[in-house]
């Protein structure tokens, strides 16, 4: 499929190639008309689709790797700026939203010319054009956790310039009543041209649906303090953990969750984002800041515990965060250790490529062969107990313990009251659980714990910082280009 799929995004970014996706001209669009009429070419639009959100949601993160847990850092490597939130990285070479802006505008080219298609089932249709809307609201929630006030680009024909609309506009209005307008199939009931069954976890489903409406919810009322956000938050958590958006059963234990879920495919995981190590022979993809700045040994055999990563965690941080690491036995499945050495070596995902090197005439370690995992079933259920803290709710310990019972093995580490703050004991179960995985900056944000829980320059900033936006990238340069509307976040305005 992913072959096809590339294929797709290859004849559609040189139909509609350009600098910046916010200036594309409608003219273009007339050499393509004629491909809008049967299933297959409205397959073949979602596959493009589906590739562009592959370079959008791969490749390291630095709000990702603000929020790592490390404290050994390689001094000639880049992540002392990154992690130091310094302006000069950002301002210069920070983060850029286009590839969002592609998938938005693929997103909306399907829509846009649902009429013309003649030689297809409406239902199928319906699926298609389902299926560019999920996509293009999990492109806007993406940029207003990323970027705050984004533009909201209406349609594929327009040249007009944008502004930036509100962020809780763009999550009511673009992601939140979207998303709750799709009736997407169950994740095993998705079915592709000629009724042949979908197997990929990178298509939206229902489950997929309920997913991002959870975790809109979740962001907006970490934003607000509405409680009726975090009641939605938890309905929507509820509907993934009851079986009522498909079935996604937790791993057995930590080990097999590394084994059989964390490179693709997994029963427990919701949405991944597709990758073959065979289409892609740059090896461009890097999934998750941790796989491409801490692999070393002993998943990459050519190294040895005495050489440094770009990025490290020691042994006793490792101790601090899990505690009994005798019987977490998360421990074990995450990290390798060797007596003496003070570090703890990263081997939560071990699927190692390597690539003969004719120079050096031996095997090189490249890249891990992996999807990138957005959401699994822990993830839901540890939400689910933050959402019933937030509310002040008896059970809220109940999705937590179920996770700590896959830890350990047992009911012997249940929540009790002798932890404290149940809101801050579920922040440090995701920490324990979903540990490198992409979540732990945004859950510090939804929480409000970046005065402690970040880096130094975020420990240094103030109540009117956050305010200003300082969780948030600077808006790039190329969106200034040509567009007066266009101002940079105000936290970033301050730092030129």
């Amino acid at each position: 499929m992913l072959k096809r799929l590339c294929i797709g995004l290859w004849v559609v970014s040189h139909l509609f190639a350009c600098g910046n996706i916010l200036d594309i001209e409608p003219e273009t669009l007339v050499t393509y008309t004629n491909y809008f009429k049967g299933e297959e070419d409205a397959a073949a639009l979602l596959y493009n689709i589906m590739g562009r959100v592959q370079p959008t949601f791969t490749g390291y993160d630095e709000q990702e790797v603000v929020g790592m847990k490390v404290d050994i850092i390689n001094e000639s490597s880049k992540y002392g700026n990154i992690m130091n939130w310094v302006p000069s990285y950002y301002l210069q070479r920070g983060r850029n939203w286009e590839n969002h802006y592609r998938v938005i505008y693929d997103c909306n080219l399907l829509i846009d010319n649902v009429h013309r298609f003649e030689e297809i089932d409406k239902e199928r249709l319906d699926f298609y054009v389902q299926e560019a809307y999920f996509f293009r609201a999990f492109a806007y929630f993406d940029l207003v956790r990323r970027w705050g006030d984004v533009p909201v680009i209406p349609n594929s024909t327009t040249t007009e310039r944008y502004g930036k609309t509100d962020k809780m506009k763009v999550l009511e209005e673009e992601v939140i009543k979207v998303a709750e307008s799709l009736n997407l199939p169950l994740y095993d009931e998705l079915v592709g041209v000629g009724g042949a069954k979908l197997t990929s976890k990178q298509y939206g489903c229902k489950g997929t649906v309920v997913a991002l409406l959870a975790n809109a919810y979740a962001w907006k009322a970490g934003l607000t303090g509405d409680v009726a956000d975090w009641e939605k938050a938890e309905h929507y958590c509820t509907e993934l953990i009851s079986g009522n958006a498909g079935n996604y059963p937790l791993a057995a234990s930590p080990q097999e969750l590394c084994d059989k879920v964390l490179q693709r495919g997994g029963d427990e995981t919701i949405f991944e984002i597709e990758y073959y190590i065979t289409d892609d022979i740059f090896f461009l993809y890097e999934f998750y800041a941790a796989t491409s700045s801490m692999i070393g040994y002993p998943v990459n055999k050519t190294m040895l515990p005495s050489d440094q990563t770009a990025l490290q965690v020691s042994r006793k941080l490792v101790e601090e965060l899990y505690g009994d690491m005798e019987n977490d036995r998360r421990v074990r499945a995450y990290f390798a250790f060797v007596e003496g050495n003070p570090v703890a070596f990263l081997k939560k995902w071990n699927f190692p490529v390597y690539v003969y090197d004719e120079f050096a005439d031996k095997d090189v370690y490249k890249i891990q062969n992996i999807n990138r995992i957005i959401w699994r079933m822990a993830d839901i259920k540890l939400l689910r107990a933050e959402c019933r803290a937030r509310q002040g709710k008896a059970n809220a310990a109940e999705d937590m313990n179920d996770i700590r019972e896959r830890a350990y093995g047992d009911r012997s580490h249940d929540y009790t009251a002798a932890e404290g703050d149940i809101q801050m004991a579920i922040f440090r179960e995701r920490e324990r659980e979903l540990l490198y995985e992409g979540h732990r900056f945004f859950d510090v944000m939804r929480n409000g714990y970046w005065k402690t829980e970040l880096t130094q320059a975020f420990s240094l900033m103030t109540e009117r910082d956050i305010k200003m936006g300082a969780q948030y990238y600077a808006v790039p340069d190329d969106a200034f280009y040509l567009n007066d509307l266009m101002v940079q976040n105000e936290y970033w305005q301050t730092k030129k």
